[in-house]
Parts: C-alpha cells; structure tokens; sequence
C-alpha cells in the first residue's frame, strides 16, 4: 500500500494505465445519467485529496478529473471508514477504472457511487437527438463512413435520417474509408445509396461484397485489383454495372470478356491494362458502349481498330484514344465510327498530326467537340489547322495543345467573317503564356472573347 501524501510517482501511474483494461463503452444509471463519479474504499488516515488527484490524473491526463472528495461513513460492521469520491470529465475513464476491482501497486478499492453522487444532466442542456437535421448532417459530414454508420445505431432519431447522412457516399471509395473489416458492414449500410464504386487492390475475396450489398452500382472503378482470369470466370456480380474503368497487369482477355459481356456496358475506360490483348473485342457480340478511353495501352487500342469496320461499335459516341506509335493507316480504320461526335487524342506526334489535319473532316464530318494532345517536338502548322476546323461544320468545342493567340485570332475572324455559331476554345498552359496574348479584361470589355470555365467562347 502507497502510504504517502505526495504525489505518486509517474512510472508507477504507467504501469497502472497498462494493467487497467479499458472498456469499449461507458456506464449509466438506469435514467440514462452516465457514471462519472468513482468510489474508492481503503482510503488510509495519510492519503490525501491532492495524493489521489494526482494519482488518477497520471492514469487519464491532466484536467480528467473534476473533483475529489474525502468522506467519512458507516461501513457493513459499524466502523468509520474514509472513502474517496472521485469524478471523471468523460464518463468512460470512470468505466476505465470500474473495470478493475483492485488498482495497481495500491490497496485502493474501486465501486461505482450512488446515485446521489453522480453528476446530473443539465435539463437546459439541448441533446444530440433534439437537434435539427442541418445540424447533424453538419456533424456527420465531418465522420468517417464507420463512425457514420454507428451513429445512425444510436437511437431512432438518428435513424430516421440515415438516408440524408448516406447521401454522401454514393460515389464511395472503398481505399480510405474503411478498414479491410469495416467495409462489408459499410457497404451494407449505404448499399440503397451507393451508385459509384472506387475499389485499388481488391482481393479475390473481397468480390463477395458485390452480390450482397453493390447491386445498386452503376460505376464501377478498379485500380490495379489482384485479380486474375481465374477469380473473374463464372461471376455475374456486375451485371448492373454501366461505366467500368479498369488499371490492371493481372487481369487478361478470358476474365475482361467476363466482365464485358455480363455489363450493360454504356461507358469503358481501361489504362495500363498490360496482360489485356483485346481479344475480348471479338467476344462482345452485344455492345451497346457510348464512350470508349484506351490510354497507354497500344495492343487493346490496334485490336479495337481492327475491329470497327465490323458494326460492332456503330453506338460510340464519345472516343478517347492514346495514339503512341500509331500509324495513319490505323487511324483511317476510325472512318467506319460514323456517330462519333467526341474525339480526344492524345501523344500525337509529327506524322499523325498532319495526316489528322488533313483526313479528319472525311473520316469523322459529324465531330462536335475535338480535343488534341501533341507530343514533343512536334510543329504548330496554324493553317492546317485553321482548315481542318473549318471543315468541320457541327464543331462547337475545340481544345489543342499547341493552340497560341495567333491561332485563336486566326479562328475568330474566320468565324466572324463566315457568321458562324459561337465556338469553345479550351484554355491551354501554351495559350496563357503566349507573349502575344491580350489580356482576358482588355478582351473581355471588347467583348471579342467570353471566358467561362476554362474555355474562351468567340
């Protein structure tokens, strides 16, 4: 027994907080008052209230404790003993301690106190639950997706408003949000919510969670999932799935015709995607795609050119393409997409550029919006480009990374002298600084220009 009205030592305290198992949950009174107040027995004549301040204080941190008091009363064989009541600030140290019938290195007895000791909750104080939903959408705005989840467990009030507190999780991604454990209880929580699903290194096994609590997803994302052609075949988890976008070196052409055809495909984006041929191109019968990304993958993208000649792809609409290395003839096999009216490329070089220029308003004449990303090194030819929009008559959007304010000029009396319809200019790093270029307010108050996210309107 410590037998001393100094203040315990702090290694003492330590070992104290290390031997004392912390409860998951605090205590209450049946009126729903939480414990905080403690009832220490074996309270010798030489202990003092500033000795047993200080050694709880050691236990839960400085200012834990609110008030200390050494009292006298009857015991169960008629003797005078001294007790201590001790009171927390948060309910749960007083668990803390309760769960531990004897402290540490002490003689020091523990209990809960009566009732008539236990600090009252202010009536005038407002509750969690009186709140108005603003307010506790504004605090679960600030929760991760578990603690969300158990807060709407909480009580009925809470409850009843679980579907505005999940809103925010319909586009939910599943690497930051959640533990490997917490997310299968996540997920069947905002599963009536979720619409858009991002998943990086899924597990085979994780693939459980689809047909139980994904069946209302519509977007799927998948970055680099180790996932192989073996945990694919046989699954119709996504069949609800319309926009898939997929980054993977595991996955190959077996299991990416799995999951094309058991889709109702309207949007694919795949990028990087190493161990995919394109094979499955062959095997999707029935597709329905609107938008098509292939980024640095140059297999899938020449096996997908070697097939549009077939109809298969009649309902593109928006194309995205990385053309790397690709040759004029492989862009001329773009002829057969006739309802494309989205066009971005991307790392054109020198060759391909003047063969877009001048091909493209007979291969593509129906284009609305056309987007162009040169590589390195390759020259600005302003009056090719000048022709090729030009002969581009439904064009309404226009983005090119060599695009200068001599272009842009260029564009704009064209247009002026042809009373054409307005037109979008994306605002490139090269346009901005371009040591020719007018200042947006000087042009603005001319009215020649009109810039309105991102994009100058002529």
């Amino acid at each position: 027994m410590i037998s001393t009205s100094k203040r315990p030592c702090k290694s003492c305290c330590n070992d104290c907080i290390r031997l004392i198992k912390k409860p998951k949950m605090a205590l209450y009174l049946d009126d729903y008052t939480p414990v905080r107040t403690i009832e220490v027995l074996n309270i010798g004549d030489n202990i003092s209230v500033e000795y047993l301040r200080g050694y709880f204080e050691f236990a839960v941190g400085m200012g834990q404790v609110t008030d200390v008091t050494i009292a006298s009363r009857d015991s169960e064989c008629n003797k005078i003993i001294r007790v201590a009541y001790v009171t927390f600030l948060l309910p749960e140290y007083a668990a803390m301690f309760l769960g531990s019938q004897n402290l540490p290195f002490t003689a020091f007895t523990v209990q809960q106190a009566d009732t008539a000791y236990q600090p009252k909750l202010d009536p005038t104080v407002l509750k969690l639950e009186d709140l108005n939903d603003h307010c506790l959408l504004h605090i679960a705005s600030y929760l991760l997706p578990m603690d969300t989840v158990n807060l709407s467990q909480t009580c009925k009030r809470l409850k009843s408003i679980d579907a505005l507190m999940f809103r925010k999780y319909r586009d939910f991604s599943c690497d930051n949000n959640g533990s490997e454990e917490d997310i299968p209880a996540i997920l069947q929580a905002i599963s009536p919510y979720i619409k858009c699903i991002h998943w990086r290194s899924i597990y085979p096994v994780q693939l459980e969670c689809f047909p139980k609590y994904c069946g209302n997803v519509k977007k799927l994302t998948l970055q680099y999932p180790l996932l192989t052609n073996d945990d694919i075949i046989g699954t119709t988890y996504f069949k609800n799935i319309e926009s898939f976008e997929l980054s993977s070196e595991f996955l190959g052409d077996v299991g990416m015709t799995t999951l094309v055809t058991s889709m109702n495909l309207k949007t694919l984006k795949l990028r990087r995607c190493r161990g995919i041929v394109g094979s499955f191109f062959d095997q999707w019968t029935d597709c329905r795609l609107k938008i098509l990304e292939i980024d640095y993958s140059p297999a899938i993208r020449s096996r997908f050119l070697d097939t549009c000649n077939t109809g298969r792809f009649n309902t593109l609409v928006e194309l995205i393409l990385d053309c790397e290395a690709l040759t004029a003839e492989k862009f001329d096999l773009l002829q057969s997409l006739k309802n494309v009216r989205s066009l971005t490329l991307k790392n054109v070089d020198n060759q391909l550029a003047k063969h877009v220029y001048s091909s493209l308003h007979t291969h593509l004449p129906r284009l609305v919006t056309l987007v162009l990303f040169t590589g390195p090194n390759v020259e600005a030819k302003l009056k090719s480009i000048l022709n090729m929009m030009t002969s581009l008559l439904d064009l309404t959007h226009f983005s090119h990374s060599l695009m200068c304010w001599e272009l842009f000029h260029m564009i704009r009396e064209f247009r002026e002298r042809a009373k054409q319809t307005p037109i979008e200019i994306g605002i490139t790093k090269r346009l901005l600084e371009d040591p020719k270029k007018m200042k947006f307010a000087t042009a603005a108050a001319k009215h020649i220009i009109k810039l309105t996210r991102n994009v100058l309107k002529i």
